[in-house]
């Protein structure tokens, strides 16, 4: 047995953003590292529940997710930009033939879900037009929110929720959070999300819904949020009360209510990376375990690996 050098390490390949549809189908991101054009580059690939094994390969391809019937992939790319093009694009695939562009953002595009089969739901950066001089060619602010921005010192953008129909490609802004929205997820009773309380204290989390007929109603605060997703019509999310600050674990919680209730405390004791989705009615998560991806179904107070 040899050790790892610089270059091994380079050219290990990572699975990221694991999304399993209603019917068992897998889609999940492969990231790798072209040496030679010194950038990280990404595919989506497909493994349905038939045994077929489908490759998406474009530019930048990332988060995909399926829709309600699992019959179409949307993701986000830059497919078919150019270097001078800013921004990236939200496009859906039939399962079959070419995937075709229904948007594009020029800020970037954070992350999607399905509202129905014929709209999505879109967390897309917008500028903050209050904080631009009359003449646009500088930009006011007093804030500088260091690495929580995630985009380095850039203030005069925030994360925004759109509405996206797949088939005109109409657009329409639905959200104006004054922090921004960091994450969101569709239920059958609305659209909920989660933004920070205040800028000067990034980890501080509320939980808001926007309810189907309008208005937003607050859910929950108090806990430091890294995702929410609806499983069988309830709302769940991975987070932490800051027990030991920012390196806490993420645990699954399901809001009932302002008083969430942990479902993984005392069944998993390592850090839950990401929800996968609804896997018949019960979450499926991510986490790792001895140096192993490991995809496992939550279900009546146990855990049961399916994938390791």
């Amino acid at each position: 047995m040899r050790k790892l050098g610089i270059d091994d390490v380079i050219r290990i390949s990572r699975i990221i953003d694991v999304r399993l549809s209603g019917k068992g189908d897998l889609a999940y991101i492969v990231s790798m590292t072209d040496v030679d054009k010194n950038k990280y580059v990404s595919e989506i690939r497909i493994l349905t529940h038939t045994d077929e094994e489908f490759y998406l390969a474009g530019e930048s391809d990332s988060s995909p997710r399926w829709s309600p019937s699992s019959a179409k992939l949307a993701f986000i790319s830059r497919r078919g930009a150019g270097k001078e093009d800013k921004g990236a694009g939200v496009f859906v695939w039939g399962l079959r033939g070419e995937a075709r562009r229904v948007a594009w953002f020029k800020d970037g595009v954070a992350d999607l879900e399905w509202l129905d089969e014929n709209t999505l739901v879109v967390l897309a950066s917008v500028p903050r037009a209050q904080l631009y001089d009359p003449d646009g060619d500088y930009i006011i602010s007093d804030r500088i929110p260091v690495w929580f921005d995630g985009r380095g010192f850039v203030s005069h953008i925030s994360q925004q929720i759109h509405l996206v129909d797949i088939d005109s490609g109409r657009v329409s802004k639905i959200t104006d959070e004054p922090n921004g929205v960091q994450g969101f997820s569709v239920c059958k009773d609305g659209i909920y999300y989660y933004t920070r309380e205040d800028w000067r204290k990034p980890l501080h989390h509320i939980v808001r819904r926007l309810k189907p007929g309008g208005g937003v109603e607050d859910i929950v605060r108090g806990y430091t949020v890294s995702q929410i997703s609806c499983i069988d019509g309830e709302i769940y999310m991975l987070a932490h009360q800051r027990s030991i600050g920012i390196a806490s674990h993420y645990r699954l919680w399901r809001i009932d209510g302002s008083s969430p209730t942990c479902i993984t405390c005392g069944l998993l004791d390592r850090n839950i990376e990401m929800i996968a989705g609804d896997y018949m009615g019960s979450p499926s998560i991510i986490y790792s375990d001895s140096g192993r991806t490991v995809l496992s179904i939550v279900d009546r107070g146990s855990l049961r690996d399916i994938v390791r």
